[in-house]
């Protein structure tokens, strides 16, 4: 079995989905904008894809995960009676309103980048919206699943499960773990784990145009 290249997904998601246009694109990265109506409003949703793990020498945390954000109506947290926060999100300290969807669960390998993005997730993120949209009527959520936690909480939760390993799932699955527990889920694509005398963030040019040794 073959990882999915690129240019097969967005040809899937131009047959399933041609609303969700790629508006950024090139062999290992892809961001999809465009509606979704999974019940009665209209969603503007962006759903972004980087095809590889490393980057030159950096490392891509959030590498061969599909990330989905909603950009409007933008993002309630809270729950307008109730003040509860919005559930099943990867918190984004630095912009809460960017933060992504969280649409399943990564320990137990329900994706892989042998699945195609528009027969996945996708109808995973309109699911999510209908219970979103239900959580903001009712206080409710209806959709079950566990949700990850913000990092707050994490750093206050002391215990001996604190340091232990990520459970054996391969590079996704620990990438994911790391995410949990650092908070960094719904941060910017491109997450280096770089060292102090790093070179600058790369643009959008130069990353199309980069090429990596390491691209699995």
């Amino acid at each position: 079995m073959t990882v999915l290249a690129m240019a097969d997904q967005i040809a899937r998601m131009r047959e399933r989905f041609p609303h969700l246009q790629p508006t950024r694109h090139c062999r290992w990265w892809s961001t999809w904008i465009g509606p979704v109506r999974p019940l009665h409003a209209v969603h503007t949703i962006r759903l972004q894809y980087v095809r590889r793990y490393w980057l030159g020498e950096m490392k891509i945390i959030n590498g061969y995960i599909p990330e989905v954000t909603l950009i409007q109506p933008e993002l309630q947290l809270e729950h307008p009676e109730t003040g509860a926060l919005v559930p099943h999100v990867y918190w984004r300290d630095d912009d809460p309103a960017r933060s992504t969807l969280c649409l399943y669960d990564p320990a137990a390998s329900q994706w892989s980048p042998y699945d195609f993005i528009a027969d996945t997730i996708v109808p995973w993120a309109c699911e999510w919206l209908a219970c979103y949209e239900g959580w903001l009527a009712t206080g409710e959520w209806a959709g079950g699943g566990r949700h990850p936690r913000r990092r707050q909480e994490n750093v206050c939760r002391v215990t001996s499960a604190a340091n232990r390993a990520p459970p054996d799932h391969g590079p996704r699955a620990a990438f994911h773990w790391l995410g949990m527990k650092t908070g960094t889920f719904g941060s910017f694509p491109l997450m280096a784990a770089a060292s102090a005398g790093s070179t600058p963030p790369l643009s959008w040019r130069d990353w199309r145009n980069a090429t990596s040794e390491a691209d699995q």
